[in-house]
């Protein structure tokens, strides 16, 4: 075994044919001067370096029959050994001669091929065997893909082809959870709805709209803004339109829910068209059958409320635990419009009714928000997942009610912020 240490090569104890142990005559090694095995194959070092170092005169370079107890100390050249065997010396860079017998040691063999390709050939079994079978192929028959010029044309086929039809605008829920019965995508990001716009006293929102451009508007609620935000994920944002957040929406979706307190309404582009609530889209009493979501309108009295959202997560990134949104317009001491929607406190995102009578009537005092946040333990049924349990979830929904009410309440100037 050889090891370096400073400018001097030392190793084990010990004689091999050919080879004498002599003390080392160098300075520089660490601590006591340990021995030094010269072999009869090694380089040493040249006379005119002892020489130089020493004072003294050159000590002639013995032969091969002369190694003996005066030879000057020797020093490997540093090398390494390849994968066959041969030893590569790190000056030339070439093989030295004798390397694959060096210290008795055999070339070494390459490792087999079974033994490299063993976990690869597991990996396939697997893949044939039953999770192959559970395995399922994105838009497994889809066959066309449609980019029609007009709003009418795309409603049109999509009433002709019924449930071998999808519209697809930024696709990242569709992507995922697309039936297998689709086989023809209808593209409908080229007919310009991603327009935000003041419309009447109120603000229209482009059902193409992205995430992205909701989070700078500054027509947009400061609240929906942040709701937006809060997709982690820029690429994401970059593509998730407003409306397929919508129809996609999940319990504890952000944005669902800060929509439902700001009394959003949805316009439908079908035969007849018409104009639904979200609230009824949620809840299940409104339905979009073959219809295609055009815009989404924001009231004059949400626009002019005091608005805030707070959500919680185990990290940023993460969906909501739970998520709320208050809408309140004040006129002197009194709440003329109130509005409290909540995500992930049940199976869908819902309205908390009895806070929000609690809130209109109670006074303003630490006691009575308790006991308005309190009122919504008879509205909820909170799911136990492993992001939270169900007390942990209807405790933390008391704890961002409270806050929520004393900010838009209380404060002399509301908050409008995102709590992760």
């Amino acid at each position: 075994m050889v090891c370096r240490s400073g400018g001097v090569t030392g190793s084990m104890r010990g004689s091999l044919p050919g080879s004498s142990i002599s003390p080392p005559r160098s300075s520089t090694s660490w601590g006591s001067p340990s021995p030094t095995i010269s072999t009869a194959r090694s380089s040493s070092i040249s006379s005119r370096s002892v020489s130089e170092t020493s004072g003294r005169s050159p000590t002639p370079r013995p032969t091969r029959g002369e190694v003996g107890e005066r030879s000057p100390p020797r020093r490997r050249k540093r090398c390494e050994r390849t994968s066959s065997g041969s030893v590569i010396s790190a000056d030339s860079g070439l093989p030295l001669p004798g390397s694959g017998d060096i210290l008795g040691a055999a070339p070494a063999p390459p490792p087999p091929a079974s033994r490299i390709h063993e976990g690869l050939r597991r990996f396939h079994r697997l893949e044939r065997g039953r999770g192959a079978q559970e395995r399922k192929t994105m838009f497994e028959n889809l066959t066309r893909y449609e980019r029609p010029t007009s709003l009418g044309e795309a409603v049109a086929r999509l009433r002709m082809l019924g449930p071998a039809a999808a519209v697809i605008a930024g696709g990242t829920d569709l992507v995922v959870q697309a039936p297998a019965t689709v086989t023809t995508l209808i593209d409908i990001m080229g007919l310009s709805l991603d327009r935000i716009e003041r419309r009447g006293d109120g603000v229209r929102i482009g059902a193409t709209a992205t995430l992205s451009r909701i989070a700078e508007s500054p027509l947009l609620p400061q609240a929906l803004r942040e709701a937006a935000y809060a997709l982690p994920s820029w690429q994401l944002r970059n593509r998730a339109t407003i409306a397929g957040s919508v129809l996609s929406a999940g319990p504890n979706d952000d944005l669902p829910t800060v929509l439902l307190a700001l009394d959003a309404r949805l316009h439908l582009a079908g035969t007849p068209e018409r104009t639904i609530a979200l609230e009824g889209l949620l809840d299940g009493t409104e339905g979009v059958g073959k219809e295609i979501v055009t815009a989404i309108d924001l009231p004059q009295e949400a626009l002019a409320a005091r608005n805030l959202f707070l959500r919680v997560a185990r990290i940023p990134s993460d969906a909501a635990i739970v998520t709320l949104a208050i809408s309140v317009c004040v006129e002197g001491t009194e709440c003329r419009r109130i509005r409290v929607a909540a995500g992930g406190v049940a199976e869908r995102i819902l309205r908390l009714r009895s806070v929000e009578a609690a809130v209109s009537t109670l006074p303003r005092t630490p006691a009575a928000i308790r006991s308005a946040a309190e009122a919504a333990a008879g509205e909820i049924s909170p799911p136990s997942d492993f992001r939270g349990s169900r007390a942990y979830r209807a405790e933390l929904l008391q704890v961002l009610l409270r806050r929520g009410i004393t900010a838009v309440l209380v404060d002399d100037e509301p908050r409008e912020v995102i709590d992760r």
